[in-house]
C-alpha cells in the first residue's frame, strides 16, 4: 500500500512538471515575439521641402525638412559642357541652406539636382531610416532616395563682352589686350585703324596671333573695306609662332574705315567661330590720333 501511495504520488510530480515547462516555454515564446514586435523599426513620414534661387554666380539652395540632424543632403552642378560639382551638406535643426558657386561655370543652361540616398548615409541615420529607405514614407521615394531637380541660364555678361584698351579679354584658349588705337592711311590712301595689341598663348600648342582672332569694322551696320598695306605697321610680331605661356607684346593689327565723319563700331570675335558672341565697342574716331 506505502509503494502504490508513492508511486502514485511521484507519477503527480512528473505531471505537474510537465504542465510547468509548457507553461514556461509558451511564456518565453510570447516574451521574445513581443520583445521583436518592439524592436521593429518606426516608419516616418518625411517631409523636405528644398527651394532654389540663381543669385549673380551662385546657386543658393535652402529648405525645412523633418529629418534627424545629421542627414546628408547630396548636390551636383551640371553645366551645358558636361562639367560637374558635386558636394554634401547637413540638416541643422530640421533645416538645411548652402550657396554654390557656379562663376566657373560655362554660360547657357545648368541642372541642379539635390538628393537624399540612403545608402550614402551615416551609419546613425541608417539605423533611423534603414539602409535601402525601408522605414521612409514619401510619395517621390524612389529605390530608396529622394531626388529633386532645377534648372537655370548662366547669362553672359554685357560688361565682359565690351572692348576696354588696357583690359585683358579672353579669346578661346589666348587672351588679347586692346593697349592703343591710331589713324593712318594705307598704300591708296584709304582711311584704316591701326591697333595695337598684346597676347597670349595659354593653350598647350604653339599658336600665331593672327591666327585665333579678327578685328571687324562695322559702319551703318555694314562692314568696313579691306584695307591695303600699311607704311609704318608691324604686323610681322602678331605673325610670329608663340609657343605655349609665350607671349607677345606690341602686336599690330588694321581695320579699314569708310567713313571719318562716323562711328566705328569695332568687333573681335575667334578667327573662326560657329557661336559668336564677340566682343565690341564703338569708337568715335574725332578721338582717335
Amino acid at each position: 500500500m506505502k509503494k502504490y501511495l508513492v508511486a502514485l504520488g511521484f507519477g503527480a510530480l512528473l505531471v505537474l512538471s510537465a504542465c510547468g515547462e509548457s507553461d514556461n516555454e509558451d511564456g518565453a515564446e510570447e516574451a521574445e515575439a513581443e520583445e521583436t514586435k518592439e524592436e521593429e523599426p518606426e516608419t516616418h513620414e518625411i517631409k523636405i521641402e528644398p527651394q532654389s534661387a540663381m543669385e549673380n554666380d551662385s546657386i543658393i539652395v535652402e529648405g525645412e525638412t523633418n529629418f534627424e540632424d545629421g542627414t546628408e543632403i547630396e548636390y551636383r552642378v551640371t553645366d551645358s559642357d558636361g562639367d560637374q560639382q558635386d558636394g554634401i551638406f547637413n540638416v541643422e535643426d530640421g533645416s538645411f541652406d548652402e550657396e554654390i558657386d557656379v562663376s566657373d561655370f560655362t554660360e547657357g543652361e545648368i541642372e541642379v539636382l539635390l538628393g537624399y540616398f540612403s545608402e550614402m548615409q551615416p551609419d546613425d541615420i541608417q539605423e533611423i531610416y534603414g539602409q535601402n529607405g525601408e522605414y521612409i514614407e514619401h510619395d517621390d521615394l524612389e529605390d530608396g532616395n529622394l531626388i529633386f531637380g532645377d534648372y537655370y541660364t548662366i547669362e553672359g555678361d554685357d560688361e565682359d563682352a565690351e572692348i576696354v584698351e588696357g583690359e585683358a579679354m579672353e579669346i578661346d584658349d589666348y587672351t588679347l589686350t586692346v593697349q592703343d588705337y591710331a589713324l593712318s592711311t594705307d598704300h591708296e590712301g584709304d582711311d584704316v585703324l591701326v591697333i595695337e595689341y598684346d597676347w597670349v598663348n595659354d593653350s598647350d600648342e604653339n599658336a600665331a596671333p593672327h591666327m585665333t582672332f579678327s578685328f571687324t569694322g562695322y559702319q551703318d551696320g555694314v562692314e568696313t573695306g579691306r584695307e591695303g598695306v600699311v607704311e609704318g605697321v608691324d604686323l610681322g610680331t602678331g605673325q610670329s609662332d608663340v609657343q605655349p605661356g609665350g607671349e607677345v607684346e606690341g602686336a599690330e593689327t588694321t581695320v579699314g574705315i569708310d567713313d571719318m565723319d562716323k562711328e566705328l563700331e569695332l568687333e573681335l570675335d575667334v578667327l573662326i567661330s560657329f557661336d559668336s558672341e564677340p566682343y565690341t565697342t564703338t569708337i568715335d574716331l574725332d578721338d582717335v590720333e
